[in-house]
């Protein structure tokens, strides 16, 4: 980080406009020249601006911290829950606001380690005061910053902003060396994206870039996670075969390692995969052995509704209303246990399967879908949930002979799968 760009960060964190810095020591137009490195002031000048910002001025920077904290970010990468949350206290306890690269670095970083360990709130609150000073960054701050943005938009859903953030990161890297196992996280995560959004091309190639990586050096754990992205892909293309063999292989590899965590997620898509294929017991078989697995480890608990929900529909459509009263309780207990401000999808999801196992409730259904889970889906752009509860309502106004309402909601439900390519499958 630059002198000029440093002392634009801490006039800014500090709250002090232009004016009020340059009072007494320069004039206005001297200090935005000097912020935006346009000249160079003299010792005094640099010491009087910092001693106003009650700051240390910059000295040369501690190669040793950035490496440690470079050290730690990889720690973080490859799940090492253990030592990345040793290190992460050691770092704590050394890194200071006075000493600014440090600490902008491990404020970013800090954006990744708490969304590995699901502290969602913590992760938003790092962000909500980097983005004070956003435009201070410098090339690597700004790629890291944003991929991790997107990280944060992808964990609330928020898939197109996801998106957005990551082509942010993607554009600076022409101009930054990054290591290839980093590149290689960052096609997976890529593949992740895309996929959440339909793009299933896209998904393909970042996948196949990011496994070839982890294949070559042996990270099996990092290759499951590959194939299951690759199996969801060739689902929503029907290829069922590759499907069944992409999985079976996150499957293989899972077990070799003994990891938990990739055997729940191949299981759930196991689960969803004989969904499909109108084998009820085999999809329910591998729905509930996901949340056996998920309950041994530190789930994200959207990821847990996710796979109950599942079982709720797999319920609901072979007749078997009782089992899926049964874990549609389940679902809203685990949903009230934790109050997750961003599992309110679900919220939406298991009433609406509530509603519908009561036929004596169809009125209530239709206004809880029509003004509250519709609208809150299109603001999401979840796509799939439009075309389903929107034919839902659609059905439900036919049978009142409002012909006219249905037509609305059957053309809102058509235009979207027109709209939006390759629906279905779903990914954790």
């Amino acid at each position: 980080m630059d002198l000029g760009t440093k002392l634009r960060f801490v006039r800014k964190k500090k709250n002090m406009t232009l004016a009020e810095l340059a009072d007494g020591i320069i004039s206005v137009s001297y200090l935005s020249k000097i912020e935006n490195n346009d000249n160079i002031p003299d010792k005094e000048v640099i010491s009087l601006l910092f001693e106003k910002l009650d700051t240390p001025a910059p000295q040369n920077l501690d190669s040793s911290t950035m490496d440690d904290l470079d050290e730690w970010y990889k720690v973080v990468v490859h799940k090492e829950s253990d030592q990345a949350d040793t290190m992460f206290e050691e770092l704590s306890g050394v890194i200071s606001e006075h000493d600014i690269e440090e600490y902008v670095r491990f404020e970013i970083f800090k954006i990744k380690y708490y969304l590995m360990v699901n502290h969602v709130e913590k992760a938003e609150e790092v962000m909500e005061g980097i983005a004070d000073y956003e435009d201070t960054l410098n090339v690597r701050n700004f790629f890291y910053y944003h991929r991790f943005k997107a990280l944060y938009d992808y964990t609330i859903q928020d898939f197109q902003s996801a998106l957005t953030n990551v082509k942010k990161a993607e554009a600076a890297l022409p101009t930054l060396l990054v290591e290839e196992w980093d590149l290689a996280d960052l096609c997976y995560f890529m593949g992740l994206i895309n996929s959440r959004l339909r793009k299933t091309t896209n998904c393909i190639f970042y996948t196949n870039k990011a496994l070839e990586y982890y294949n070559a050096k042996y990270q099996y754990e990092r290759a499951a996670e590959c194939h299951i992205l690759l199996g969801i892909s060739y689902e929503r293309i029907h290829e069922y075969e590759k499907t069944e063999e992409s999985f079976l292989l996150a499957d293989k590899l899972a077990h070799l390692l003994n990891n938990t965590y990739i055997k729940g997620l191949v299981s759930h898509n196991l689960g969803y995969l004989y969904s499909i294929q109108n084998d009820y017991q085999k999809a329910l078989d591998y729905y509930i052995a996901s949340i056996e697995y998920k309950k041994q480890t530190n789930t994200n608990v959207n990821y847990t509704l996710n796979t109950i929900l599942c079982i709720v529909i797999e319920h609901y459509n072979a007749g078997y209303m009782a089992d899926c009263e049964t874990w549609i309780e389940e679902g809203i207990s685990l949903m009230k246990q934790h109050h997750h401000k961003h599992s309110r999808e679900y919220y939406y999801h298991f009433y609406i399967y509530d509603y519908l196992v009561d036929d004596s409730r169809d009125n209530e259904l239709a206004s809880f879908i029509e003004e509250g889970a519709l609208p809150y889906f299109e603001e999401k752009k979840h796509v799939d949930y439009i075309v389903k509860y929107a034919y839902i309502l659609g059905q439900h106004f036919k049978k009142l002979y409002k012909y006219k309402k249905a037509n609305h909601y059957y053309e809102v439900s058509l235009r979207t799968i027109k709209n939006n390519h390759h629906l279905g499958g779903i990914i954790l």
